[in-house]
């Protein structure tokens, strides 16, 4: 009888598919626009225009580089959490698994 051995380089191979990046291009713009959505307009509205998509090796990430990000997505004393990139996840029906320690993925 054989064994089963897996793939390691299974995810490698996967992420090379024009077909794959296609998919994660897709979903990606999915959390952006969700999460475009879900941002507050402030006085500027310069938030909202601050996401990106960064394409990775094997995923891409939806990302947004505004100064105070943090504090729209976390809150602070000041402010509520507004949490739009995790909505975003949320909104466009993905799983969200969160770093507890905040390295990203």
């Amino acid at each position: 009888m054989a064994s089963f051995r897996p793939n390691r380089q299974a995810r490698a191979q996967l992420a090379r598919q024009p077909e794959h990046k296609a998919m994660l291009r897709e979903q990606a713009e999915r959390v952006k626009d969700s999460a475009e959505r879900e941002s507050p307009i402030g006085e500027t509205g310069d938030y909202i225009d601050r996401f990106d998509i960064v394409e990775l090796p094997t995923r891409m990430r939806v990302s947004n580089d505004d100064f105070a990000w943090h504090l729209t997505e976390f809150g602070s004393v000041n402010n509520p959490a507004y949490a739009p990139l995790r909505r975003g996840v949320r909104r466009a029906g993905l799983r969200l698994e969160e770093d507890p320690k905040g390295g990203g993925a």
